[in-house]
Parts: C-alpha cells; sequence; structure tokens
C-alpha cells in the first residue's frame, strides 16, 4: 500500500473520529441513517432516547429495533413515519412528537430531520436531531392554565358589566322615557318647539338604548347567557347573512344543545371563521353545522370559495387564524382546517362534550 494510500484511509478515520467526537458533545439526540433507514451513527443521548444502550443497533431499521424494543414500539412508529414525511418533503423537515417509551413515560421532542439524495435524486441518507422540549412545554400548559384562568375572569367581568348596563342604564332609559312620555301629554298642542325638544329626548334615549345593546353586545357577544349558544349562531348568520348579501345557511338538529361549558369560546372562533370566509373566500354560500359525534360536538364552517395554501401550523401568522387556535386549546378542543385553491375551505372544531350534558 503507498504511502497516498495510507494518508487518505488516516484522514477518513481522523474524519470519522472527529464527527463521533462532535455528534457526543451535543446535548440533543444525534442519529444518522443510509437511504434504506438503517442506523448508521447515533450518539448516547439518542441510545439513551430509544433504550439502546445494551442493544446492537448498527445496521439496523427502526423496525429491527422495535423487535428488539417492543416497549418502545410507538416511539419506533412514530420515527417511520415522520422520517417518510421528511423524504417525502425532499427538504429539511421540523416536526413535535411525543416520545412514549419505558424508561421515558412521555417527552415532548423537537425534532429536525434533513433528507440527503444523490445525484440521480435516490435516497442517501438521513440526519435526525431530536431536542428534548418537555420542560418548554410543561410551562407552555402552566401559561396556558394561566391564559384559560384570565379569560374565564375577564369574561366574567364582562357578563357582569353587562348585566349592570342592562339592569341599571337600560332600567334609567326606559324610566326617563315614561317620564318624558308624560311631559308630553301634559303639552299636547302647546308651543311647538317644546315639541320638537321632547322628540329630540325621544331620539337621544333611542340612540342611548342602541349604544348600550352594542356595548353589551361587545362585550358578551348576542348576550349568550340569555339566548344561549345555538340561537346566538343562528342570530349572527342571519345578521352577517343580511349585512354581505351572501347565503349563509345553519343547518343544527338540536336547538337546546348545552354541551358546551365555554360557549363564548365557540362563538368567537365560528365568528371569526365566518369573518374570514366573507373577507377573503370570495363565496357565494357558506354552511354552518353542529352535529353529535361519538366523543365530539362538531361545529363547521364551509365555504365554496377561491380557497388558499394552508400554512403547517407552525407558519401561521395570521392573528385571526392564531386567536382561533388559542381559544380552541382553552376549550381542551381541536382544530382543523383544511382548503384547496379553488375547492373552498372548511374548519372544523371538535369539541369534547360530557354525557349528562349534552342535549343532543
Amino acid at each position: 500500500m503507498n504511502d497516498d494510500k495510507i494518508n487518505t484511509i488516516e484522514t477518513d478515520i481522523s474524519s470519522e473520529l472527529q464527527l463521533r467526537t462532535l455528534i457526543e458533545a451535543m446535548p440533543d439526540a444525534v442519529i444518522f441513517k443510509d437511504g434504506q433507514g438503517l442506523w448508521l451513527i447515533a450518539n448516547k443521548v439518542a441510545l439513551d432516547l430509544f433504550g439502546l444502550q445494551d442493544v446492537s443497533w448498527v445496521g439496523k431499521s427502526d423496525r429491527d429495533l422495535m423487535a428488539l424494543r417492543p416497549e418502545d414500539v410507538k416511539a419506533f412508529e412514530m420515527c417511520i413515519q415522520s422520517d417518510e414525511s421528511a423524504w417525502e418533503s425532499g427538504e429539511t423537515f421540523h416536526i413535535e412528537e411525543l416520545v412514549f417509551s419505558k424508561d421515558h413515560p412521555r417527552l415532548d421532542m423537537s425534532m429536525t430531520k434533513v433528507p440527503l439524495f444523490n445525484e440521480d435524486g435516490s435516497r442517501k441518507g438521513l440526519v435526525v436531531i431530536g431536542r428534548d422540549i418537555t420542560a418548554q412545554k410543561q410551562m407552555e400548559i402552566k401559561l396556558w392554565n394561566n391564559s384559560i384562568y384570565t379569560e374565564k375572569m375577564i369574561e366574567k367581568e364582562r357578563a357582569s358589566v353587562s348585566r349592570d348596563l342592562h339592569d341599571d342604564l337600560g332600567q334609567t332609559l326606559t324610566a326617563l322615557s315614561f317620564e318624558v312620555k308624560k311631559v308630553q301629554n301634559l303639552v299636547t298642542g302647546t308651543v311647538p318647539a317644546v315639541m320638537e325638544n321632547i322628540d329630540a329626548i325621544f331620539g337621544y334615549i333611542d340612540s342611548m338604548t342602541t349604544s348600550i345593546h352594542r356595548i353589551r353586545t361587545t362585550l358578551k357577544p348576542l348576550l349568550l347567557d340569555e339566548l344561549g349558544l345555538i340561537a346566538s349562531i343562528d342570530l349572527l348568520a342571519e345578521q352577517l347573512s343580511a349585512k354581505s348579501g351572501i347565503e349563509i345557511v345553519f343547518d343544527c338538529p338540536c336547538q337546546t344543545c348545552t354541551c358546551v361549558e365555554e360557549s363564548i369560546h365557540v362563538f368567537k372562533i365560528l365568528n371569526e371563521a365566518l369573518n374570514n370566509c366573507l373577507e377573503h373566500s370570495q363565496a357565494t354560500l357558506i354552511t354552518i353545522t353542529c352535529v353529535r359525534q361519538v366523543d365530539n360536538c362538531l361545529f363547521e364552517v364551509s365555504d365554496n370559495g377561491i380557497g388558499f395554501i394552508y400554512p403547517s401550523a407552525a407558519k401561521i401568522k395570521s392573528f385571526g387564524l392564531v386567536g382561533m387556535k388559542e381559544r380552541a386549546d382553552i376549550l381542551g378542543a381541536r382544530l382543523d382546517i383544511r382548503s384547496a385553491i379553488n375547492k373552498g375551505t372548511v374548519i372544523r372544531l371538535y369539541l369534547p362534550y360530557k354525557e349528562t350534558k349534552c342535549a343532543f
């Protein structure tokens, strides 16, 4: 063997040692797989994550390792699915995954997967980097709990102010209207200017009554406590249809659904969905439905508009969509948005219900 070949081999060995030293020093799990998904390199963090410290893992696929670690089947199944998604994307792929295993009851992982291809387009290898974000997620849960509490307190205060407007100012205006009516009856036929002033007072009373109703509607949309969720949605659809000229059909098989405890969040999600349809979709028909499913109350808003390319959850920038997602999280519900160019948009809210509270 000549000196050049020896130097090349030594360089390759040195490079591999440097690479292994580098990935072992990383706090994240690092895995290199070949084009067939066989494990070639993994650092200690990755081996600990999958419980492979005492397993002969080199040259094995996730399915092979699944057989060796049956207690971690779910974790390997997630890997197989997200690996394939990375290959299909053809670019750096990000995903958050829950890892359940014997050694780790629950880990929240942020996974980055980089597919590598040969010149002919065939699969060459896959770089996988996983970061434990469990502590971050736990903090997010605490923040969400605080958000839920704050939201409830705000809505409670809004409802209180709304009732005060109705009970105090509303009743005072009603009494004032009666008193002015008495004065009007006493001065009938007298100076025209007096009658004009009385008519003006009635106009001010009507204007104030309208303003109070508008403020109450803002504080507690459509007075949900008085009308109920279904009647409020029905009225909203009627009002928006009359205002926009777009046909909005509301279909609910049960007009007395009581399975929704935090109805204001459902109402605001549907309201935002309708506003998005009216503003962006160019639709001629919008349909709202609510039906009972096995474990959920399903609320759906669909349109026959131009549609759009819906981004991944991590890339949502619209404040409206973000707000809908946040309210769904507060409810413990799942928000699903499906759209395609020239095929309209469907927004579904899957809301868990309690059997004893649902009147479907």
